[in-house]
């Protein structure tokens, strides 16, 4: 269940906005990557992610590499009609989502090892299972399975 560090910061880093926005919120939000790539452009507003019945505030980091992703979407796809955040030259001309395939080899990691590895991180700082539950909106049998795994 271990990121490879490197990749990781290569995307978060990366001179493809898509790349660094998704590994963006991978990184710090753990965003499912289902919920990554439903995402529509109404989910962010003032800097704040809405998904499902929860409200996100941003990272920093994360609302300045959106902001550049928005800024390319919008240069390259002007008139699409795709109300998706992430949308690619396929996407582009649909009103779907992009693939689970597309967004693993745009990250350049696995979008759900992304995710695993941010939730343990949490488990190996705090061991707070309620916090777990709240900031990554999972059960507690699943947070207990993290704290578990850090503990062991």
């Amino acid at each position: 269940m271990s990121v490879d560090l490197d990749r990781l910061r290569a995307a978060l880093n990366s001179e493809r906005p898509v790349r660094a926005a998704l590994a963006a919120l991978l990184a710090f939000h753990a965003l499912r990557p289902g919920e990554l790539r439903s995402l529509q452009l109404t989910d962010i507003i003032d800097g704040r992610l809405r998904i499902g019945g929860l409200v996100i505030a941003l990272a920093a980091d994360v609302r300045t590499r959106l902001a550049a992703w928005l800024d390319e979407r919008h240069r390259r796809w002007l008139r699409t009609a795709n109300p998706h955040l992430f949308i690619n030259i396929d996407t582009a001309v649909l009103t779907t989502s992009v693939s689970a395939f597309w967004a693993n080899a745009t990250l350049g990691n696995s979008a759900q090892t992304l995710v695993e590895d941010r939730v343990l991180d949490e488990a190996t700082a705090t061991g707070d299972v309620r916090r777990i539950c709240d900031l990554f909106d999972i059960t507690v049998e699943t947070a207990l399975r993290y704290v578990r795994l850090h503990d062991a």
